[in-house]
């Protein structure tokens, strides 16, 4: 793709057979932008350990022939910004609801991951990057029209968004949200003129034909504070029409082995699993969470709570909550294990810096 295309342009340019693989290199190349104003700011070392390396050599700020080659998207699948945007794709394209992470929708985690897009997408620092040879550019519009279709498919099913693209820049009008007239974004309960190309997988000149009154069977369209909009309605009967609505479901539960298998980071980490776990479980219900009541009853039974973690050391709870959780069994016992060890080693080093710095006074 043309370097010199804008950022609209690319947007509607992606079509929805826009595979997930693909979809993971876009946020690796993301997240290696990043590295690189981390590696202007501070230095090469801090940018390494940002992408998950230890070392400090292969890599030299804005230097595009010198892009570490091992860096992968394992590196970064578990962080905050890849399983948000992870969960994006899978709304976006899929009209998959993934319930091991918070819901898309109003709240601080979703609209800081698409904020940072949005600022990429207008980064002078990135447009400098591709002037001297790098690549990434349209990664970021990967993503960012990843977001955008995730925000037009929730406006689409009556829910509220996460982030406002069209709004002037105000925050309030950008992330807040409008409990007036939901769901949230300025328009009401209607689709902009640019949501419903995305979501139908066209330009935006081909939608505006389409709603052109003189046309038979065409998109009932009205105005709201001066912007063409399509209610929600009548959009989701033209895409049905159409053949490309997509139907909301939840997830498909994949992740039990990936939760199983990958390594705990720390405690943390771990007690965030049981929860997310759990609420998957329950497919996000409120009304009947039996799993989550189940867990509840267990850390009670034995005395589990994230003040005192002590049960972890006991293979027979370790055992229930697997069981529980629905992990395979060994392989869960070996992580919490591994963890444990983990914080035991943490302690163990602090206490030698502290005694060693105590013997130096």
């Amino acid at each position: 793709m043309e370097q010199d295309a804008s950022i609209d342009e690319q947007l509607l340019r992606r079509p929805f057979g826009y595979t997930f693989e693909q979809f993971k290199e876009d946020i690796r190349w993301v997240f290696y932008l990043q590295a690189e104003m981390i590696a202007a700011m501070r230095d090469a070392g801090t940018a390494m350990r940002f992408l998950g390396k230890e070392r400090t050599a292969d890599f030299a700020d804005f230097d595009p022939e010198r892009v570490p080659d091992d860096f992968t998207y394992d590196d970064i699948r578990h962080t905050p910004f890849a399983l948000s945007l992870e969960a994006m794709y899978r709304y976006a394209y899929h009209g998959e609801v993934d319930n091991t992470i918070e819901p898309l929708g109003p709240g601080g985690f979703h609209i800081v991951m698409a904020a940072i897009i949005r600022d990429l997408a207008n980064s002078s620092l990135v447009k400098f990057w591709m002037h001297i040879g790098g690549q990434g550019r349209e990664s970021v519009s990967n993503c960012l029209r990843t977001a955008e279709l995730a925000n037009a498919r929730l406006i689409l099913e009556g829910e509220e968004r996460f982030f406002n693209f069209d709004s002037g820049g105000e925050y309030e009008s950008l992330a807040m949200v409008d409990r007036v007239e939901p769901p949230h974004g300025g328009y009401g309960k209607a689709l902009t003129i640019r949501q419903m190309a995305l979501l139908a997988d066209m330009g935006e000149p081909t939608i505006r034909t389409a709603a052109n009154p003189k046309r038979a069977h065409h998109i009932p369209t009205y105005s709201h504070d001066g912007r063409t909009v399509i209610a929600i309605q009548d959009a989701k009967d033209w895409l049905q029409k159409k053949g490309r609505y997509i139907s909301i479901k939840p997830r498909q539960d994949i992740r039990v082995l990936e939760l199983a298998e990958r390594r705990f980071t720390d405690i943390k980490d771990l007690l965030g699993t049981f929860v997310t776990r759990v609420v998957a479980l329950d497919n996000g219900s409120a009304e009947n969470p039996e799993h989550l009541t189940a867990f509840q009853r267990l850390c009670q039974q034995y005395g589990f709570t994230a003040e005192n973690i002590t049960p972890l050391s006991d293979p027979t709870f370790v055992a229930e909550l697997a069981e529980l959780l629905s992990f395979p069994p060994r392989l869960f016992a070996l992580r919490v294990e591994e963890v444990l060890l983990a914080e035991r080693l943490k302690a163990l080093r602090q206490e030698v810096k502290e005694t060693v710095q105590h013997s130096l006074t």
